[in-house]
């Protein structure tokens, strides 16, 4: 049963709306949103319109014309679709686990005599919401991240990662922001011992932004400020790595019913102790997916980093000036088990080129992952 007085709501885009239409007089002329349909020369008519609804509200304009009179009248279905996503991020507490094995055609980035090798990777990222009002309040996130390479030659190449950020967030109408104070770990594990080197460490404070006003809030503008501390060993104070960080960036989403994208970009400026650490960075990148069907999606991603050092390093010969352009293609598939499991298939092409002799390297990465959303 459809009111034309309001929107009908549904939730299933399939369906026939049948309209049922009675008059003094015989009809001689009937359309559905301006398509004809027959007349049948009758007081009594029945109409079947089969619809595949968009999100929103969809309008069905019926005209019927007597030989006295002829009048029009508008039916509105309105599809609202379950957002699974946003149901689980309304629970206080969310956790996201992701276990994946890599194979990699270049284990350790070499520009030459490369070596293939396999890794499995186990990432869990928790999350947690303090909600103080509806649209505003406190978010303590985390990043625990592990590798582990299947030849022990390559035990230097496996990252560890750890993060932890603390934020207050704001929602309103006019704008969205959040405020982030955090701290990250990042490091290699050494083959046959309990202990980590670490690569770098950092305190940071990071903000984002949206407004109304500039793309209906899906223009995300982020600024990120960290004090960084390099522990990798140093043959002087000119190599000391430790120093401040600045990034400025942009991000812009695209919805657009099953089509999903974004194009980024990001300016970094790092300012080290030591002059031949100083540097900056420059990155661009633009990501799409598509839905083919409601569990079955595809997407690919094209980035673009240019890293510059300031300074001439007698060690290198040169100052650096290195790009690094990596492509990938993907594909995911959500099972009706464990409450939505995902397999997620990527294929990764790395290129890196370089003024320094030893520093190009070109790598391919194939990576299947499960993927579990609490």
């Amino acid at each position: 049963t459809h009111d034309n007085t309001k929107p009908t709501v549904l939730s299933d885009p399939d369906g026939v709306l049948k309209v049922e239409i009675s008059t003094f007089s015989p009809i001689v002329e009937m359309s559905v949103n301006g398509k004809p349909e027959p007349p049948e020369n009758a007081t009594r008519s029945s109409l079947e319109i089969p619809y595949n609804l968009k999100d929103g509200d969809n309008t069905f304009s019926v005209y019927v014309k007597t030989e006295v009179m002829e009048e029009r009248k508008e039916f509105v279905l309105s599809l609202v679709v379950e957002d699974e996503t946003a149901e689980k991020d309304e629970k206080p507490f969310g956790l996201v686990s992701l276990l994946s094995v890599t194979s990699t055609s270049n284990a350790r980035n070499a520009s030459e005599n490369e070596k293939a090798d396999s890794k499995y990777g186990i990432t869990l990222i928790p999350h947690y919401q303090l909600s103080f009002a509806k649209e505003e309040g406190l978010e303590f996130r985390g990043i625990l991240m592990r590798e582990k390479h299947s030849d022990s030659d390559y035990t230097d190449q496996e990252v560890i990662y750890n993060l932890i950020t603390a934020g207050w967030y704001s929602e309103s109408t006019d704008s969205d922001w959040k405020v982030n104070l955090g701290w990250e770990d990042f490091g290699t594990e050494q083959s046959g011992a309990s202990y980590e080197t670490k690569t770098e460490t950092s305190m940071f404070v990071e903000g984002l932004l949206s407004l109304a006003a500039l793309l209906d809030k899906n223009l995300i503008f982020r600024g990120k400020y960290a004090l960084v501390d390099q522990t990798d060993e140093i043959t002087s104070d000119e190599y000391d790595g430790d120093g401040g960080s600045l990034l400025l960036g942009a991000r812009w989403r695209l919805l657009s019913g099953d089509i999903k994208g974004s194009l980024k970009g990001e300016i970094e400026s790092n300012d080290s102790k030591g002059k031949y650490k100083d540097h900056s960075t420059f990155l661009l990148g633009v990501s799409a997916s598509y839905a083919i069907q409601k569990n079955f999606n595809v997407g690919g991603s094209l980035q673009y980093k240019q890293t510059t050092y300031g300074q001439n390093d007698p060690l290198k010969g040169d100052a650096e000036s290195s790009q690094l352009m990596t492509i990938s293609l993907n594909a995911g598939y959500q099972l009706n088990i464990l409450g939505g499991l995902i397999l997620h298939g990527d294929i990764t092409q790395k290129q890196k080129t370089s003024n320094i002799d030893g520093f190009e390297y070109t790598t391919s990465l194939f990576t299947i992952s499960a993927i579990h959303i609490y």
